[in-house]
C-alpha cells in the first residue's frame, strides 16, 4: 500500500497504525495510541519469511540511509544497520548480531560496530569516549589503548595482574615527580609488608637457574654535559645467583656507581658464604679507593692476626755537613737548629753509645706499639762526589735507668753523591725490620768526604704487630 500527501491517514488496527508528519514534512510517525506500558509504544517490524528456517550469516532485515550524490537524483547510500543470524535457528536457537556501517570515499562501506548474541561490542577502529567510562572491564586483549588519563585503579586484590609490554615509562614534568608507590595497608599483623619482587625466568616454564644468572637490575640513569648530552648510567643495584645448588643457594648482590670514565664498578659486593649463616663482604674497588667510616666500627669477633693491617708513617728528613768519618744525629732539642740540623757524632759506625739526655733530647719517633718497618721511601743528596750512608736506628730507653744509650742500626743505605744535582731515590720497600712498643727510631748521615753538604727527606710506613 502506498501513501502520497503531505498528511498520511491513520490507520486504525488494534490500536496500531502509521500517523501523520505532525512534526515536520517529509517524515513519519508509526503511532501506538494504546495506553503506554513497558510493553507498548510504535514498533516497525522488518520480517525475513521465505518459509524456511533461517540460515547462519543470513539477513534478517536492514535499514540504510540514502542521500543524492548528484543532481540526476542518483541515491547512494552513506550508513546502513542490518541484522544477521549467528547460527541457523531452531526452536532453541535465535542468535542474532546488529551490524552497522558507514560509507567513506567512493561509497564504499565500512562496518564501524558488531553487537553479537554474546553481548560482545567490536569497534573495528579507534573509540574515543568523551565522558566518564564506568563499569567492570572484562578480560580482552586491547594492544593499541595508548591514554587512560583519570584511570584510578587497574585490576582486583585477589586477581593477578600482567603487564606483558617490554617498557613501561612513567613521565611528568612536575617537581619531584613521577611518584611510585608500593603500599600494603593490612592492619592484622606487624609483619606484613610491601613487596617488589624481580624474578628472572629461563623460559615460559620455569627452566633450571645457573650460577652467574642476572636476577635483576636497578638502574640510575642522567645525562653528561656533552655538546650533545649523553645518557649515561651513574649507578647501578644488581643481583646474581652465586650458586644455584640445589640446597646450596647463595646469592650475589652488587653496588655500583660510574667510576671516573662512565663505567659502572662495583663498590659494594654481598656474596652468599660457603655454610650456613655467612655473608662475605667486599668493600671498595681496589687499591685506590678509600673507605671512610665516620663513626665507631663495631665487630662481632677479633679479625685474625693476618687481616689486622694497621699501618702508620713517620717522616724523618734533616741536613748537615759532613765531617768525613761519622754519623751524625739530630741536633739537641735545645738547640735553635733542631730538629733538623745533623751535627751530633755517633761514631763511625753510628753506635756509639749516648747519654741519656742526649738520647732523649734528639729527633726521632717514639713508637706507642711493637711493630714492624715495612717501607721507606724518600730523596737525598749530597755535594762532593764521595759515598754518603743513610742510617735509620733504634734506641731503646729503660725506666728509671742511667745507662748509656747504644743504638741499634735498623737499616741502612748507601750512595754516591754527584755534587747535588741528582738526587738518590729512596725505595726501600721488600723487607720487614722489627721494633717494640717505647722504641724511639732515629736518623743518622755520613758523608764519605769532609765538609760536604747533604740533604734527606723521608718518610717511614710501619705496621702494628
Amino acid at each position: 500500500m502506498a501513501f502520497t500527501g503531505k498528511n498520511i491517514v491513520p490507520i486504525v488496527d488494534g490500536g496500531a497504525g502509521l500517523g501523520s508528519a505532525t512534526k515536520g514534512w517529509g517524515g513519519a510517525f508509526i503511532t501506538n495510541v494504546t495506553a503506554s506500558s513497558a510493553t507498548e509504544g510504535g514498533k516497525l517490524v522488518l520480517a525475513a519469511n521465505d518459509g524456511a528456517v533461517m540460515a547462519s550469516g543470513h539477513r534478517l532485515g536492514v535499514i540504510e540511509f540514502k542521500g543524492a550524490e548528484d543532481t540526476s537524483s542518483t541515491l547512494t547510500i552513506g550508513a546502513r544497520i542490518e541484522a544477521l543470524a549467528d547460527a541457523t535457528w531452531s526452536a532453541s536457537e535465535n542468535g542474532a548480531s546488529l551490524k552497522m556501517y558507514t560509507t567513506d570515499a567512493n561509497a564504499s562501506e565500512s562496518l564501524v560496530l558488531t553487537l553479537d548474541s554474546d553481548k560482545l561490542a567490536t569497534f573495528t577502529g579507534a573509540v574515543t569516549v568523551t565522558g566518564a567510562l564506568t563499569g567492570t572491564l572484562a578480560t580482552a586483549s586491547q594492544p593499541n589503548v595508548t591514554t587512560l588519563a583519570g584511570l584510578s585503579a587497574i585490576g582486583t586484590a585477589s586477581t593477578a595482574l600482567d603487564i606483558t609490554s617490554d617498557t613501561v615509562t612513567f613521565v611528568s614534568d612536575s617537581v619531584n615527580d613521577p611518584l611510585v608507590t608500593i603500599k600494603n595497608t593490612d592492619d592484622s599483623s606487624g609483619s606484613t609488608d610491601a613487596r617488589l619482587h624481580l624474578l628472572n625466568q629461563r623460559g615460559t616454564t620455569a627452566g633450571a637457574g645457573q650460577d652467574g644468572d642476572t636476577l635483576g637490575a636497578i638502574n640510575f640513569q642522567g645525562f653528561n654535559d656533552a655538546g650533545t648530552p649523553e645518557e649515561i648510567q651513574y649507578s647501578t643495584i644488581k643481583s646474581f645467583i652465586d650458586d644455584a645448588t640445589d640446597g646450596q643457594e647463595s646469592g650475589i648482590l652488587k653496588i655500583g656507581v660510574a667510576s671516573h670514565d662512565g663505567s659502572n664498578d662495583y663498590g659494594l659486593i654481598l656474596t652468599g658464604g660457603s655454610q650456613a649463616n655467612e655473608v662475605d663482604v667486599t668493600l671498595g674497588l681496589g687499591a685506590s679507593s678509600v673507605v671512610t667510616i665516620p663513626g665507631g666500627l663495631s665487630l662481632g669477633t677479633d679479625l685474625p692476626t693476618n687481616q689486622q693491617k694497621h699501618l702508620a708513617y713517620f717522616t724523618f728528613k734533616g741536613y748537615g755537613t759532613s765531617d768525613g768519618s761519622n754519623y751524625e744525629i739530630g741536633e739537641q732539642m735545645s738547640d735553635n737548629k733542631a730538629p733538623f740540623l745533623h751535627d751530633t757524632s755517633s761514631g763511625s759506625d753510628g753506635l756509639t753509645a749516648q747519654t741519656v739526655q742526649a738520647s732523649i733530647r734528639t729527633t726521632g719517633h717514639v713508637m706507642p706499639y711493637d711493630g714492624v718497618i715495612k717501607k721507606w721511601v724518600g730523596w737525598s743528596t749530597s755535594a762532593g762526589s764521595g759515598t754518603v750512608d743513610v742510617g735509620l736506628f733504634r734506641i731503646s730507653p729503660t725506666a728509671s735507668d742511667d745507662s748509656d744509650l747504644t743504638p741499634v742500626l735498623l737499616h741502612n743505605i748507601q750512595y754516591t753523591a754527584s755534587g747535588q744535582d741528582e738526587m738518590l731515590a729512596i725505595s726501600e720497600n721488600s723487607f720487614s725490620v722489627p721494633f717494640s712498643a717505647g722504641d724511639k727510631i732515629i736518623s743518622a748521615v755520613k758523608g764519605g768526604t769532609s765538609a760536604k753538604a747533604w740533604f734527606l727527606d723521608s718518610t717511614l710506613e710501619v705496621e702494628w704487630a
